[in-house]
């Protein structure tokens, strides 16, 4: 994966991440729960797509049994924006569906171009 493909997926992640957050809570709400997993988790908002498994944990700290919901609403929109179908399979983390996605060169590189699709459904 070239460093560009690579940019525009962690793009598409944080802009995933981002909508979600704020759809569910609020910008405030969002914003204060970055502060949140910045303070205590030392996870800062530029990191979480390298680090998918550490956002998994905060958001079980932070949401509690709600943290797969919200996990699994910031992956349709992510598979969304790179025009690909969400199949959820009952044995994968948040993580899997990641790697997933990264494999995926062509949704990658999709995103990657200039003009980032936002998703209509």
């Amino acid at each position: 994966m070239t460093a560009n493909m690579r940019e525009g997926l962690e793009r598409c992640l944080l802009d995933a991440i981002d909508e979600t957050l704020s759809l569910v809570l609020s910008e405030r709400t969002k914003e204060a729960i970055y502060a949140h997993i910045e303070k205590y988790f030392d996870l800062r908002r530029e990191e979480i797509p390298r680090k998918p498994d550490l956002l998994a944990t905060c958001l079980e700290k932070i949401f509690g049994r709600a943290a797969p919901v919200v996990e699994k609403m910031i992956l349709k929109k992510l598979y969304s924006k790179l025009g690909i179908d969400f199949e959820e399979r009952e044995d994968w983390s948040f993580k899997d569906y990641i790697i997933s996605v990264e494999r995926c060169a062509g949704a990658v590189s999709s995103c990657a171009s200039f003009g980032v699709r936002r998703a209509s459904r």
